[in-house]
């Protein structure tokens, strides 16, 4: 949990302080840029298996607080002689994904290295349609499976997904990310707009 606290960005000098104005109906969900170091409100933090933070939720349900976070560059800095760390989990594959696996490797036939292999899962990617209309996944069924064979097809989850899945079939760690685009920045405000519409989901692979 994160207890309400004072902002004070003195505490940490390289921290980005945000205003927080929720205009939306359901507010429950804290929004700020990972990674969140102090808020203005009593939340619950949720959290990924590795530790990192994946959500943070008030019952408060604010119109308007202050968070101070962490760049997430600047979250931890490992030593260059530091063992490789852990990734294991990032592997991870469910039971039965054959086809998955097949798939990847004839994408990434010819290709080497991790880094054109990836290249090569995005590409093949990028030439399946964007759309917004798409199937619901059946009982049991697997919503990766559905848009690489049968609906060929989707938006930002699947495609973000997919591409996690592909690269770990092939050995690469990956996971999916879910967030906010930048949004629009308003000069006369000085303030960013952000609407429902900048959500957006996206893979990150760990490569060297």
């Amino acid at each position: 949990p994160f207890e309400a606290s004072t902002i004070n960005a003195e505490a940490l000098p390289t921290g980005v302080v945000q205003e927080i104005d929720d205009m939306r109906q359901q507010r429950e969900l804290v929004v700020a840029l990972p990674d969140v170091f102090a808020v203005e409100l009593d939340a619950s933090a949720e959290r990924l298996p590795d530790g990192s933070l994946a959500a943070l939720t008030s019952t408060q349900a604010p119109t308007r607080y202050r968070v101070l976070s962490r760049p997430q560059e600047q979250a931890s800095q490992p030593r260059l002689d530091a063992p490789p760390p852990d990734m294991s989990s990032y592997l991870v594959l469910p039971a039965g994904y054959d086809r998955v696996r097949s798939l990847a490797q004839v994408v990434a036939r010819g290709k080497i290295n991790q880094y054109d292999q990836a290249l090569a899962i995005e590409l093949f990617l990028r030439e399946l349609p964007y759309s917004y209309e798409v199937q619901p996944v059946p009982s049991g069924g697997d919503a990766v499976e559905q848009f690489l064979f049968d609906m060929r097809q989707g938006y930002c989850t699947y495609y973000a997904s997919a591409m996690a899945m592909l690269a770990r079939s092939l050995g690469i760690p990956a996971r999916l990310a879910i967030g906010y685009a930048t949004g629009e920045y308003d000069q006369a405000a000085g303030a960013y707009l952000v609407r429902e519409a900048d959500a957006h989901a996206w893979p990150e692979l760990y490569i060297d």
